[in-house]
C-alpha cells in the first residue's frame, strides 16, 4: 500500500529560507546537496496504515 505525503505551503518555505541559508554562508553546492539529501530522504517515507498502527499498539 503507497501514500502520498505532501509539504505545507509553510514547510516549502522553510525548505527555501534553509536553502538560501545554506547558499549565502556555505556555497551553492552545499545547499544542493542539503536540499537533494532532503528531497530522497521526503520521497523514501513510509506511512504505516491505521489498521497497523492499532495493530501494534494493542500489542503493547
Amino acid at each position: 500500500m503507497s501514500y502520498q505525503v505532501f509539504l505545507t505551503d509553510d514547510e516549502a518555505c522553510d525548505l527555501e529560507d534553509l536553502y538560501d541559508y545554506i547558499e549565502s554562508h556555505y556555497a551553492p553546492e552545499k545547499a544542493e546537496y542539503v536540499l537533494d539529501k532532503i528531497k530522497e530522504t521526503f520521497s523514501s517515507l513510509i506511512v504505516l496504515s491505521i489498521e497497523l498502527l492499532h495493530r501494534m499498539s494493542m500489542s503493547w
